[in-house]
């Protein structure tokens, strides 16, 4: 089966604004939580020499986050 090519999109990062209006000696207190996902997704590739014919086929795990 020949190696099939698709385009994903995530966004690398997420922008929130928010305005407050606040009163002379206020104070605003905000806690943020950032979550980072682990993915593997493992592959087997065929490389093939066009003058040679000779073929290096190669397999393995890609880790990212």
């Amino acid at each position: 089966m020949p190696l099939a090519q698709e385009e994903l999109s995530f966004p690398f990062s997420y922008d929130i604004e928010s305005i407050y209006n606040l009163n002379q000696k206020s104070t605003l207190t905000s806690n943020y939580t950032v979550f980072l996902r682990k993915n593997e997704a493992s592959f087997l590739a065929t490389f093939r020499e066009i003058s040679t014919g000779e073929t290096l086929m190669l397999d393995g795990i890609w880790t990212g986050f």
